[in-house]
């Protein structure tokens, strides 16, 4: 964010075993990382990557906010390598879950108040044809709170 900084770094590679390892790279924790980034550089990426409307406008906001040059395609791999790795560890937590229900209390706690839930659908085109040709499917969200889950604050008198 100071300017461009140039930084050297020894690379070593046997080309009888094609062996390769950069000692810089093990001590900034980038060793097995893929895109030469660190870990908190590639959450930065993905973050950008999800949260706007395409891959190009994040590697531009990027350049803007943090004066990281990122081609739009490398925040695509990005955003989408760790956006699977995020499915993958949802899909097992939910199949856990599902495979133990049995363990699971099903008797539910009474308690008092009000329980509020809030369900909202959008439409998202996920390129995958179904049997009618469409390729948007409904992505539904689901909520559910109790009063005490709320936060309250008292209203000033004027």
């Amino acid at each position: 964010m100071c300017g461009e900084l140039e930084i050297f770094r020894d690379y070593y590679y046997c080309r009888k075993c094609r062996h390769n390892e950069a000692p810089l790279d093990d001590k900034l924790e980038m060793s097995g990382l893929p895109h030469k980034m660190t870990s908190g550089l590639m959450l930065e990426t993905a973050y950008y990557g999800q949260n706007q409307h395409s891959f190009e406008s994040a590697s531009e906001m990027m350049k803007r906010a943090l004066q990281i040059d990122i081609s739009k395609e490398t925040v695509r791999k990005v955003t989408e390598g760790i956006g699977k790795i995020v499915f993958e560890s949802d899909k097992a937590r939910a199949n856990h879950i599902a495979k133990n229900m049995h363990e699971i209390e099903s008797e539910p706690e009474k308690t008092k108040g009000t329980l509020y839930i809030m369900t909202d659908g959008a439409a998202v085109n996920t390129r995958i044809k179904d049997d009618n040709g469409s390729t948007w499917r409904e992505n539904k969200t689901v909520i559910a709170f109790t009063d005490r889950n709320m936060i309250k604050e008292k209203m000033a008198e004027t």
